[in-house]
């Protein structure tokens, strides 16, 4: 038997100890590898109200009266709060948050620690890796891998302690950043256009391991000058040598895919030559080992049957504890809500991590069910009676927090679409529509999605784009845009700026127009058309365009929704030997057309 469960097994022994506030310090490990040391400390000094019972008859201090106790471990570059939320014989609810202290971004993180209790139900993390001498491994969901300085993450599970609690002693941050190997990822390269002093092209990478590569930086060697990238981040780090890393909204290469960046670059000599990928990922070597702290901390309490066997046992009052279990903690077998707070006491105990025995658990002078944890304008009784989640403000997330939809609105908070009609509940209120009305989801309204809320503006210096669509659901919102897949097409300079991909497919369109503000001011906008690909036919040709000089613009009807390149006129007839044999300057569609792909230019 290990030095840590003989020691789980003498602290069950142990009856009528108070699990205690107190300070002391700790060893860990900082990550470089060397010794230092972590404070640790509970919010007072007063007992964690943590049941100390047994199979006699209990008193008052024996009762379950869950209170909040959080204890903090500060290290070099962040802390972690530790807090346990509720609890009841066997199981604690328990809440941590890591906070980055530092100066700069702590990237994917992973955090390792030990204790000898069942960490189960986790939320806003994922467990990796765990092992028989209870050390585990937990790591961010991807939308909250990294951690700006001076903000923190939350995540939280509930602990199976069975007989004694045991507190982790430390935390460690076990992320490092390695290089990858060469054998588990390619590199390849495309030039899309080139002019006398510029090109574009495209870099990509692609994963040939079985691993994720997770938080990937690529480092390149060029003479030449980024001037626009999209699909990562740059940073120039040397006179011929940049770091392409990860964008935020795409941080890890899954196992056999592969990520694109694509590139504007600058100068006379354009060859760029990639020194290596490195990646930010778990290391075990980091990862902690004994450092519970139990030995002064144990607990004893009633045992309990396991809670997958409860709902096979008896249970006279129907509030989800079986008899057995109202008997040991104290509630009435024969009444659901023994504090009558109008919650019942399992929905209490298991759910809500409030306690059944105490109509106001926390203290602070608010009932329990007139409690609004989350902000929501709903309090917990009617959450509670609606069946939403006291933990989201919105539980079907579309858009209205469960109060606005209860109060408000008169919707369902626990459906995103009350009447069915196609349209969420918080789109039919932003348009102006009816959520309990089923015949008005295809009401055609006129919409603009401005240049400030296209993403894709970002990666343009030559044009920017809007739309104004006459159509039904929401435009904002579930417009599609982005850089264009087939920026293969881009040849001999003929076109301009970044190509972009533009379409909407949520609901109905019946008229409307895509515009391009050049955004030289004093360029001639006569000398632009708009090209857009026609991938069924494999060609591309100039479409019909509408200038308006007074804003700059050069607007397409939505009937050409997909891909559109901006391209300079006087090129695009010179490239095909077409002569201008008329005034008007609207460039007809038949002009000409021509075929290419993205392997053929």
């Amino acid at each position: 038997m290990s030095k840590r469960k003989l020691r789980k097994v003498l602290s069950g022994i142990l009856t009528g100890v108070l699990l205690s506030g107190h300070m002391g310090e700790f060893y860990a490990f900082a990550a470089d590898g060397s010794e230092t040391v972590a404070s640790i400390s509970v919010e007072d000094e007063a007992s964690v109200n943590t049941i100390i019972g047994s199979e006699t008859e209990k008193t008052d201090d024996e009762k379950i009266i869950p209170e909040d106790k959080t204890y903090s471990f500060d290290y070099e570059t962040y802390s972690v709060e530790y807090t346990v939320t509720s609890h009841w014989e066997g199981y604690c609810n328990v809440t941590v948050k890591i906070k980055n202290t530092s100066d700069s971004v702590i990237h994917n993180w992973n955090l390792s620690f030990c204790t000898d209790d069942e960490i189960q139900n986790i939320y806003n993390a994922k467990l990796i890796s765990s092992d028989d001498e209870g050390k585990y491994v937990l790591k961010n969901l991807g939308y909250n891998q990294d951690i700006a300085a001076g903000s923190s993450v939350q995540f939280g599970f509930q602990v199976n302690f069975g007989e004694s609690f045991d507190l982790p002693g430390t935390f460690y941050m076990c992320t490092t950043e390695a290089e990858v190997d060469p054998s588990d990822y390619s590199v390849e390269m495309s030039v899309f256009s080139e002019w006398d002093n510029g090109s574009t092209g495209e870099i990509r990478i692609k994963n040939n391991g079985d691993a994720d590569i997770e938080d990937w930086v690529l480092t390149v060697q060029t003479k030449g000058s980024f001037t626009n990238v999209w699909g990562a981040e740059k940073e120039k780090t040397g006179d011929e040598q940049y770091e392409l890393s990860c964008p935020s909204y795409a941080q890890d290469i899954p196992a056999g895919q592969t990520a694109v960046i694509g590139y504007q670059l600058e100068g006379e000599e354009r060859e760029i030559t990639v020194l290596g990928l490195r990646e930010k990922k778990y290391d075990p070597e980091r990862s902690s080992s004994e450092n519970s702290v139990s030995d002064d901390e144990a607990v004893k309490i009633i045992k309990l049957p396991p809670f997958d066997e409860w709902d096979s046992l008896p249970d006279a009052d129907g509030d989800e504890l079986p008899d057995e279990v109202e008997d040991s903690i104290g509630t009435d077998k024969n009444d659901p809500d023994s504090d009558d707070d109008g919650l019942p006491d399992g929905y209490e105990l298991i759910k809500h991590g409030t306690d059944p025995l105490n109509i106001d658990t926390d203290g602070n002078g608010i009932n329990d069910p007139d409690e609004d944890y989350d902000k929501d304008g709903l309090n917990e009784l009617d959450e509670y009676k609606n069946g939403t989640d006291f933990h989201l403000e919105d539980t079907d997330g579309d858009d209205l927090t469960d109060g606005e939809e209860i109060h408000i609105y008169g919707t369902d908070p626990v459906k995103v679409d009350t009447d069915g009609d196609g349209v969420l509940d918080g789109d039919e209120i932003a348009l102006g529509l009816d959520p309990a009305d089923k015949t008005d989801g295809d009401t055609q309204i006129k919409q603009e999605v401005a240049e400030d809320d296209i993403a894709v503006n970002e990666y343009n210096e030559v044009f920017k784009v809007s739309v104004e669509l006459t159509a039904s659901n929401n435009v904002n919102k579930y417009i599609q845009e982005g850089v264009s897949d087939h920026m293969g097409l881009l040849a001999d300079g003929m076109f301009t700026g970044v190509p972009v991909h533009i379409d909407y497919t949520a609901g109905q369109v019946s008229s409307g127009k895509i515009s391009f503000r050049v955004v030289e001011e004093s360029a001639v906008l006569e000398d632009y058309a708009v090209f857009y690909l026609d991938e069924e036919a494999d060609s591309f040709f100039p479409v019909d365009c509408e200038y308006n000089e007074a804003d700059n613009t050069i607007s397409v009807s939505s009937e050409y929704m997909g891909d559109l390149f901006l391209a300079d006129r006087n090129s695009y007839l010179e490239h095909f030997g077409i002569k201008e044999e008329t005034d008007d300057r609207t460039v007809e569609a038949k002009s000409a057309v021509f075929s290419g792909s993205d392997e053929e230019e």
